[in-house]
């Protein structure tokens, strides 16, 4: 082989590494939003006023929950993707349907939370990234208004995220 045959190889798998890596994410972003749909929807015309922006978050480190109620495989998936330097995502599914802070903007709320969200008045809903176990069956995930935060867990019938169990896992 010489080198320019070289050259094209490695381009071309750059090239299908990249574009797997961008599918994976976009495939995980989707099915994050259809999550997040599945739970949300049913309070759609009840919170018009509240935000929502994504933000890893440890959920209050699973503090006030009986982890025997919850698969291990998502508990330790959960806190895998919501670990420390986990970033914000886009939650561009949910446009549309809810009042969304901008990626832009869910940054800077994770970056400077502390000052940001103890001193608001607003309607701030973190949603969490969401865990998935192998067979993306079953999804976790934290919702975290203001001083509180619930670890939702929905199961996937018939292509559509249902609600198996909420439970408060820190907060007043």
């Amino acid at each position: 082989m010489n080198k320019k045959q070289s050259v094209i190889i490695l381009t071309l798998m750059a090239a299908i590494t990249t574009f797997a890596a961008t599918s994976f994410y976009l495939k995980l972003n989707n099915e994050e939003g259809k999550v997040y749909l599945g739970h949300l929807k049913y309070y759609k015309n009840t919170l018009n006023n509240t935000a929502y922006f994504s933000g890893p978050t440890s959920c209050g480190n699973l503090s006030y929950i009986d982890k025997s109620e919850f698969p291990q495989e998502l508990l330790n998936n959960y806190k895998k993707i919501n670990g420390r330097g986990s970033k914000p995502i886009s939650l561009g599914a949910l446009e549309g349907f809810f009042n969304i802070v901008s990626l832009e903007d869910a940054k800077l709320i994770h970056k400077n939370e502390e000052q940001l969200l103890r001193h608001s008045n607003k309607n701030l809903v973190r949603l969490s990234r969401v865990a998935f176990n192998k067979k993306e069956s079953e999804a976790l995930f934290c919702l975290e208004p203001l001083k509180r935060g619930y670890l939702i867990y929905m199961v996937k019938e018939k292509n559509e995220w249902k609600l198996s169990k909420g439970k408060k896992a820190w907060g007043h």
